[in-house]
């Protein structure tokens, strides 16, 4: 919806719709709510309540603290009051923050509580950086595991599972971004929330995979090296699409998952590398689902 701008006595004035004025019942004179976020301002017929600070207890729950602290990292909490029990809780709380949650940082700590405060930079210019980031991390790691799969690499194959963790990370910001309010609508939020997930979910994978291989020391078969190879060059092809989308390039992209699923089904029919064949399967699904997301984006 567009409207004018109008200039009275110095001042720029817009005006409301008269469907909204009407269904939330506003008089003249009454105040509403405004929120100025980067480029965009929203407007509120009630007080605009954002959650800021949160109060929990893990003493009893040690084995979730962590999923919890990282829930409230991303859903925008920035003042985190967090009571535990033992020295195991408190460290596993400690590397988390180091490792998973920008901007998250320890500023009180007794015996049996710490206080965990934000001091990111929020900004739509840091969420685009950190989004290009997340693909060229994940570019790399699906090289990286392809030629250390070739070669027996197992160091390598190491290396693909710390980078796991900076797209954990980086994901995990991103996802706090977008319940800060960074993008331009709800519904663009909730896909882009989506959407990280799904790069994140690609990301582990790869970890799995790279375990996979590591643990048993073993070699993917040629067949399955070759359409490892070819998941790679479709997601290669998405990050071109997510930056300059075509709809026809995506398409094709859909089209090559489809054939590769079914040749990875007739292989495990015939009982030929069942467990690699999953595993592809697995980063096949990753890829459709990132599909669906690249078309919502869009």
């Amino acid at each position: 919806m567009k409207r004018k701008l109008l200039e009275l006595g110095g001042s720029v004035f817009v005006s409301l719709p008269s469907i909204y004025v009407k269904s939330n019942n506003l008089k003249k004179g009454q105040e509403i709510e405004l929120e100025i976020i980067d480029n965009s301002v929203i407007i509120s017929s009630t007080p605009i309540i954002k959650e800021s600070k949160r109060n929990i207890d893990i003493s009893n729950n040690h084995k979730i603290g962590k999923r919890y602290v990282t829930a409230l990292y991303r859903k925008g909490i920035d003042d985190i009051s967090l009571n535990f029990e033992g020295m195991k809780s408190l460290l596993a709380v400690k590397k988390l923050i180091e490792t998973d949650t920008i901007g998250y940082e320890i500023i009180k700590q007794d015996k049996d509580n710490i206080n965990i405060k934000d001091f990111s930079v929020k900004s739509t210019e840091e969420y685009n950086n950190i989004i290009r980031r997340i693909w060229l991390i994940l570019l790399e790691n699906s090289k990286e595991l392809l030629n250390a799969a070739k070669t027996n690499d197992f160091v390598a194959m190491q290396l693909v599972r710390l980078r796991d963790k900076d797209i954990n990370k980086f994901s995990n910001f991103c996802c706090r971004l977008v319940f800060k309010g960074s993008l331009s609508s709800f519904s663009q939020s909730v896909i882009s929330y989506n959407f990280l997930r799904n790069l994140e979910a690609m990301s582990d994978s790869y970890k799995e995979l790279s375990i996979y291989l590591r643990e048993e020391e073993i070699n993917l078969s040629e067949q399955s090296y070759r359409y490892f190879e070819e998941t790679i060059n479709i997601l290669e092809e998405y990050y071109n699409i997510f930056y300059k989308f075509n709809l026809s390039k995506l398409n094709d992209c859909v089209l090559k998952i489809r054939v590769i699923e079914k040749k990875i089904k007739l292989n495990i029919n015939k009982n030929k590398s069942v467990r690699e064949s999953l595993y592809i399967m697995s980063i096949l699904k990753k890829l459709d689902e990132i599909a669906s997301n690249l078309v919502e984006l869009n």
